[in-house]
C-alpha cells in the first residue's frame, strides 16, 4: 500500500481547502497515509483580464495540472469537477469524488442597493457566466418584490471568492448583486482550519452587508458537476485506485458523469448557456436541464426519476382526467383568514405552504427568512413586496434547504398553513387560515385519472366519491403522496412534479411545457 503520496492543487483558499478535505477523508481511511500538499496558480488564475468563454484554451484551470501528473510531480490533483473539459484525457482519469455539495447558486444583493432597486428598476450583476446571465435575465423579473419591471445589466468579474465579494462591495463599485457557486460560499465558512479563520471572518463580515436569494435549480441548473471534486490521476495508476475506493462517493461519480455526458452531448465548454444538475430525492432523482445551445435550441427540462415506477394505463380521452386546469382543484374549499398575532413568528424562520397562508397583513422584514413550497407561491408573494429566499420547487417539505452555514445558526422553522394542515416533525405548525367546504363540489364521476394538489383535497373529495378509489392517481413527491399511501395501494400511485408534467403523462397540453416525467 503507498504510503506517501503528493496531491497538488490551486493556491486559492477555496482550492487549498478542497485538497484538505480530500487528504482528510484519505488519512482517515487510511491511518498511516502521509500526504504531501503542493499549491499553485494555473493559466485561468494568472489571466484575470478575459471572461472565461473568451479564452480560447480549454481546462485553463486544470490544464497545467494535467501536465504535472503526465510529467509524475505528483500523485493526484484535486479539482472543482466543473473546471475540468468534458472530454476525457488518454492519459488520466477522474479516480475519486467525495460526496457532492449544493449544486445551487447564490445570488447576493448590496443591501444599499436595494432601496435604489425598487426606485429605478435597474440591477448591475457581477457574473461572467454565461448561463447565469441566461438564466437569471428572466428569474430576476418575477423574484424580486419590486413594483417596477427590471431591466438588468451584466459586467464580468473574476478571481477567487473573497476577491469578487471585495469588487462588489467596493465603494467605487456600482454593481448591485453578485452570482456565486453555494458549494465555494460554503466550503469557506465550514472549515475548522485556523488557516482560514482571517478569511472566514471577512467573509462573515461582508455577508451582513448583503441580501441574498438562492436561486433554484429549475429555473437555474448548476454548471455541469457542480459542486464536486475531482480527483485525476494517470489511468495506469492502479495502486491510486485502490487507495482512494474507500473514499469514492459513487453516487456523486454517476451523476456528474451523467450531467457532463449531456453537456457533452451540445458541444461543452463554458461559452455554453446550459445548466445540468441531478439532485437526489427520497424518490429517486431530480434532473434538471434548462439553457439555450449554440444552434438556438431552447432546453426547459425536469424529470423525476423514480425508483418506484409504475405502469399507469394510457388514458386518449381527456374527459376521464381530472382536473384538466389546475384551477380546478381549488373549488373544494373556500379559504378564510384566521386572525394570527405576527408576534408568534418574532425570530422565527417561516416555511409557507401557500400564498394564503401568510396574512397579507403582516409586514415581513427583509431578514427574517421566507422560504416557500414552490415557485408560484414566490412569484405571488413577491408582487405583495415580500422578499423570498429560497424554495423547495414543490419536491416536498423533506427536501433540505441548507442554509444553516450561509446564516451561521441553526433554524428555527415555522411552517405557516391551515388548520388541518400536515404536521411534520421539524417544523412547529401555525395555522393563518381556515378550509370550508363548498356546498357545490366537482363532478368526479366517470372519471379514472387524478392528480392531487394536497393530501385536504383528496380526502375531502374522497367523502363525496369514495369510487375514486379505483382510480388511478398522481400527486408531488410530498406530504400528499404521504396521505394517498395511507388509502391507495402504491401501484395505483404515481409522484409527479407538479400537474403540468402529470397532464405531459398523458400527452395533453398545458400552460407549461418542456417538463417531463420519466421512471
Amino acid at each position: 500500500m503507498t504510503a506517501f503520496i503528493t496531491i497538488h492543487a490551486r493556491k486559492s483558499d477555496l482550492a487549498r481547502i478542497q485538497a484538505y478535505q480530500v487528504g482528510q477523508a484519505l488519512q482517515n481511511a487510511h491511518r498511516d497515509l502521509k500526504i504531501n500538499y503542493h499549491f499553485r496558480s494555473s493559466l485561468g488564475d494568472q489571466n484575470l483580464q478575459d471572461p472565461l468563454w473568451k479564452i480560447p484554451e480549454k481546462g485553463v484551470f486544470t490544464r497545467d495540472f494535467h501536465q504535472d501528473l503526465i510529467a509524475r510531480k505528483c500523485d493526484v490533483v484535486v479539482h472543482s469537477w466543473k473546471d475540468l473539459p468534458v472530454e476525457e484525457s488518454a492519459e488520466t482519469e477522474i479516480i475519486a469524488s467525495l460526496p457532492r455539495a449544493d449544486c445551487r447558486d447564490l445570488i447576493l444583493f448590496k443591501k444599499s442597493s436595494i432601496g435604489e432597486i425598487a426606485s429605478c428598476g435597474r440591477i448591475k450583476i457581477l457574473t461572467s457566466s454565461l448561463r447565469r446571465i441566461h438564466h437569471l435575465s428572466d428569474f430576476l423579473r418575477w423574484a424580486l418584490p419590486v413594483s417596477k419591471s427590471v431591466e438588468l445589466s451584466f459586467e464580468d468579474v473574476r478571481g477567487n471568492i473573497p476577491t469578487r465579494l471585495s469588487k462588489l462591495l467596493d465603494p467605487n463599485s456600482r454593481a448591485d448583486a453578485i452570482v456565486v457557486a453555494k458549494a465555494a460560499l460554503d466550503r469557506l465558512l465550514q472549515t475548522k482550519m485556523d488557516e482560514f479563520t482571517s478569511v472566514q471572518l471577512q467573509i462573515r463580515s461582508w455577508l451582513s452587508e448583503m441580501q441574498w436569494m438562492m436561486i433554484p435549480l429549475s429555473v437555474n441548473p448548476g454548471a455541469a458537476a457542480q459542486g464536486a471534486l475531482a480527483v485525476e490521476a494517470l489511468r495506469s495508476r492502479d495502486d491510486l485506485k485502490a487507495l482512494f475506493l474507500p473514499i469514492c462517493c459513487k453516487k456523486t461519480m454517476s451523476q456528474v458523469q451523467r450531467e457532463r455526458e449531456i453537456l457533452a452531448s451540445f458541444g461543452g465548454g463554458c461559452h455554453q448557456k446550459i445548466g445540468v444538475t441531478h439532485l437526489n430525492h427520497a424518490l429517486g432523482e431530480v434532473q434538471f436541464l434548462k439553457g439555450v445551445t449554440d444552434d438556438g435550441t431552447i432546453l426547459n427540462e425536469i424529470k423525476l426519476m423514480t425508483s418506484t415506477s409504475h405502469s399507469i394505463p394510457p388514458c386518449k380521452d381527456p374527459s376521464k382526467l381530472w382536473p384538466l386546469h389546475s384551477e380546478e382543484s381549488q373549488q373544494w374549499f373556500v379559504r378564510t383568514p384566521q386572525k394570527t398575532d405576527q408576534e408568534l413568528i418574532h425570530g422565527r424562520d417561516l416555511w409557507v405552504s401557500r400564498t394564503d397562508a401568510l396574512p397579507s397583513n403582516w409586514n415581513i422584514p427583509m431578514e427574517q427568512i421566507v422560504w416557500v413550497s414552490g415557485l408560484n407561491t414566490w412569484k405571488q408573494l413577491a408582487k405583495r413586496g415580500v422578499w423570498v429566499h429560497g424554495s423547495s420547487e414543490s419536491l416536498g417539505e423533506d427536501e433540505e434547504v441548507l442554509i444553516e452555514t450561509l446564516l451561521g445558526r441553526e433554524l428555527r422553522w415555522i411552517k405557516l398553513s391551515h388548520q388541518e394542515g400536515y404536521p411534520t416533525s421539524n417544523r412547529e405548525m401555525l395555522a393563518t387560515y381556515t378550509l370550508q367546504s363548498r356546498g357545490q363540489v366537482p363532478d368526479l364521476k366517470g372519471k379514472i385519472h387524478f392528480y392531487w394538489s394536497s393530501g385536504t383535497i383528496f380526502l375531502e373529495a374522497l367523502k363525496h366519491f369514495p369510487e375514486i378509489l379505483n382510480g388511478w392517481h398522481g400527486c408531488g413527491p410530498g406530504n400528499t403522496l404521504k396521505i394517498l399511501l395511507q388509502k391507495i395501494p402504491k401501484e395505483r400511485v404515481q409522484p409527479y412534479l407538479n400537474h403540468s408534467h402529470w397532464l405531459h403523462n398523458f400527452g395533453v397540453a398545458s400552460k407549461t411545457s418542456g417538463y417531463s416525467t420519466g421512471g
